[in-house]
């Protein structure tokens, strides 16, 4: 009886050292895959940053609300700018042409009017 108690301390002995001994073998791969999982999630993270940068720079440029691009967009406003350039320049010449008429109606009255007093 006291042999087989014996084999049991040496075999409780024998499986604490296996336990530790599997234990330091597997904890650094433990760590290993706790920083990897790290890694990974970060990695995730700044990859859904990218994607959200890039969507937004997508929706920029392409502006897909109204299916033109950013240089349709200024092409229409250059175009836009333009017309309403022309017809300001068409009002000034009118305006103008008024000014310059109304100048010589005045000149030519003047004139008369001179000839009149002399």
């Amino acid at each position: 009886m006291k042999d087989f108690t014996s084999f049991d301390i040496l075999w409780f002995d024998l499986s604490t050292k296996v336990r530790e001994l599997v234990l330091e073998m597997t904890e650094p791969l433990n760590d290993k895959l706790f920083n990897y999982k790290d890694l990974i999630d970060q990695q995730t993270r700044y990859l859904d940053d990218q994607q959200k940068k890039l969507d937004e720079l997508d929706k920029v440029i392409f502006n897909r609300a109204e299916d033109l691009d950013i240089f349709q967009n200024i092409d229409k406003r250059i175009t836009a700018i333009d017309v309403d350039r022309k017809d300001k320049e068409n009002k000034l010449e009118t305006d103008i042409g008024i000014c310059l008429k109304t100048f010589e109606e005045y000149t030519f009255k003047f004139e008369q009017n001179e000839k009149v007093f002399k």
